[in-house]
């Protein structure tokens, strides 16, 4: 045991009661360890002080806690950058604080990836200790803010003092490539600070209660190395550079409004089922996409799409290189799918989640032979 690299611990799931963080204190043990992922939600008390000191060659830490972090649970550290603690490159917190004596750049001056969030109280300096840490590249941002500025049983609301410091906090993080926004999307409707998130190529907006358009600022839209979006609503604005937009995650009931949508350099589009049942997008962007992925997404107050066959508006996207349909899981291919297929002229590959009618498979080989089919599954 004491040769393991990787650990992803999960105590407490299955037996009642809670269980005591005190049992965790042999995981001092595993000196070899590079990745440790925790999730005491069912776990009660600090974690043992010995334990993460102790695992000098650790990288990742992951930490999810579902109690309050202002508690005794809350209460961790691996070593302050003093001689032989770990030197973290991935730090993942929920529901967690960010220890103060870590918020220091000897602690974390090796981060390159930091995801906060699920009420995650920090210290305020690290909005300007960020500018120090030039290793990070990858910053996933939740429900996070300044420790100082709330209360202990503090909701979900912004205050323009946390605005503020978030805003700080990303536009500090001068080799962000990858940003992550859960709750945070209001962010995009600031001006960026001039110079801030030149080098960053993939936004993630993520808004669970959002039911209009995300308003997107200029000084985002405009930013010149952009070129991967994931939204749950529709933004405003144009972007121009665009490569790949995912909008596989929408909601049903926002609708997919594509026709307000332009992305002039759009080449990849990835939707959910639940759009793709309601129906394609617009002509012109049908006919500029190379790559088309249906991504099964479905809710637990909705029932799953029952998309059975093709659609016939599907003929529109000439340029269309790539067709990933496994998150349609009711869909049968038909021989008359050929026809549909031939107008494809681009097409190589086609991709559907379950095994077909063997016959319709060797039919449509025949007859479509520029195109590849691939059955998940087999």
């Amino acid at each position: 045991m004491t040769e393991l690299k990787s650990l992803n611990l999960t105590p407490g799931r299955y037996p009642t009661g809670l269980v005591p963080t005190s049992y965790l204190a042999p995981l001092s043990a595993l000196t070899q360890l590079h990745s440790l992922d925790l999730q005491l939600f069912m776990c009660c008390g600090p974690l043992p002080a010995t334990i993460l000191p102790r695992l000098q060659h650790l990288t990742h830490l992951g930490l999810r806690l579902s109690s309050s972090p202002f508690g005794p649970e809350g209460v961790f550290a691996w070593g302050a950058g003093a001689a032989g603690s770990p030197r973290l490159r991935s730090l993942l917190l929920y529901g967690a604080r960010l220890p103060p004596q870590e918020a220091t750049v000897e602690s974390l001056c090796q981060l390159e990836s930091l995801c906060l969030y699920g009420l995650c109280p920090t210290p305020r300096k690290l909005s300007t200790l960020v500018r120090g840490l030039t290793a990070i590249t990858h910053l996933r941002l939740g429900d996070a803010y300044p420790a100082d500025s709330a209360m202990k049983n503090r909701q979900h609301a912004m205050n323009p003092v946390d605005v503020g410091w978030s805003m700080q906090l990303l536009s500090g993080c001068t080799q962000l490539v990858q940003l992550e926004l859960q709750d945070h999307a209001y962010l995009v409707a600031l001006q960026l600070p001039r110079g801030a998130l030149r080098q960053l190529t993939y936004l993630s907006l993520d808004i669970a209660d959002v039911e209009e358009e995300v308003e997107v600022h200029a000084s985002w839209a405009s930013l010149p190395s952009l070129a991967r979006l994931r939204v749950t609503a529709l933004p405003n604005a144009t972007l121009a550079g665009l490569r790949e937009l995912d909008m596989g995650a929408s909601v049903y009931e926002w609708g997919y409004q594509m026709e307000e949508l332009h992305f002039p350099d759009l080449a990849h589009l990835v939707v959910s089922d639940i759009s793709f049942e309601r129906g394609l997008p617009p002509h012109d962007m049908l006919q500029q996409l190379r790559r088309l992925t249906v991504q099964h997404y479905s809710p637990e107050w909705r029932r799953g799409p029952n998309i059975k066959e093709l659609p016939s508006a599907l003929a529109q996207a000439t340029s269309l290189e790539v067709l990933d349909l496994r998150g349609c899981y009711n869909l049968q291919l038909r021989k008359a799918d050929a026809e549909l297929l031939n107008q494809l002229t681009s097409l190589r590959v086609l991709e559907v989640a379950y095994p077909q009618e063997p016959e319709v498979v060797a039919y449509l080989c025949a007859q479509v032979p520029h195109v590849r089919l691939v059955e998940e599954g087999l």
